[in-house]
């Protein structure tokens, strides 16, 4: 296998796996009351985390799963029964007004604001499952 049909392959698993055309509805309504500046401070913490998120465990997953003694199928079973109850409640329709807050006025400074929005939305954005 090339380097090139590898780096492809990586690419499309990546981009299936954090799935950015989907998150867009979700990172509208989580920050509509945002300042431009809020969303793209708040996009960049995301950003940031989901990489070392992914770093860490591109090195260290394998080990942890034989550590705990999981075989790759058991994880895969497990993965594939969270994705069943995370489309069901994207079915049921409150999935988006979990991370929306409309009482929560935006503090005076973008910084607090990305930094309190990160805590609510680096579970669907940095790490998708």
């Amino acid at each position: 296998m090339s380097l090139a049909h590898l780096a492809v392959n990586f690419f499309v698993a990546l981009f299936a796996l954090i799935d950015p055309v989907g998150n867009v509805p979700v990172f509208a309504a989580a920050t509509g009351s945002a300042s431009p500046a809020g969303r793209r401070l708040l996009a960049l913490y995301i950003a940031l985390f989901a990489l070392a998120f992914m770093a860490f465990f591109f090195f260290t997953g394998l080990g942890i799963l034989q550590f705990f003694g999981i075989s790759l199928a058991a994880f895969r079973i497990a993965g594939g029964i969270l994705l069943f109850l995370l489309g069901l409640d994207m079915v049921r329709g409150d999935f988006a007004e979990r991370f929306t807050d409309p009482a929560e006025a935006e503090p005076s400074t973008f910084g607090v604001y990305a930094r309190r929005r990160f805590e609510r939305l680096v579970v669907p954005f940095a790490m998708p499952l």
